[in-house]
């Protein structure tokens, strides 16, 4: 799936994506990532097929009231829908590039920047083979779980 940076721009200073949320608790999360993030990847599969960009969110509580959020997007580059303004400025509006579907842990608790971003793959292959970059993702997801554990318990143990 390709798209011209100028539409896409669009899409986003528009809100013309399409989204989908939900909400869960980090117990939930740490135990079954692949069962929370199930109804989020089913969307952005069934949105995708038909051409859309997508935005999935999933709120997270019971971390020590702290804010978490796991989401997918599908972008032209690394950053959140939110940066739209530093896309626009990135990017040649008159080029078209490959649509992305990135995994997005924003937690004050993950890192110093709140946010943790990667690419889970190109939307093509998200399409091409659903199950392979769904274990990418709940992997990846995992990997977000135990950095905060980790910091928590090492957090815990200082006190």
């Amino acid at each position: 799936m390709e798209e011209k940076v100028a539409d896409f721009l669009k899409a986003l200073q528009d809100e013309t994506y399409v989204g989908t949320s939900s909400t869960t608790t980090f117990d939930k999360l740490n135990d079954d990532p692949e069962g929370v993030m199930a109804d989020s990847i089913a969307f952005a599969k069934a949105q995708l097929s038909a051409g859309k960009l997508v935005q999935t969110r999933v709120d997270v509580t019971g971390f020590h009231d702290v804010e978490i959020n796991v989401r997918l997007e599908s972008s032209l580059i690394n950053l959140p829908f939110a940066y739209a303004n530093e896309i626009d400025k990135m990017l040649d509006p008159d080029e078209t590039r490959e649509v992305n579907l990135y995994m997005i842990f924003d937690s004050p608790a993950i890192n110093v920047s709140k946010m943790r971003i990667d690419t889970a793959s190109s939307v093509q292959a998200f399409l091409d083979d659903t199950d392979t970059v769904s274990a990418k993702i709940t992997d990846w997801l995992r990997e977000q779980i135990e950095k905060l554990v980790t910091a928590d318990a090492e957090q815990t143990a200082e006190k």
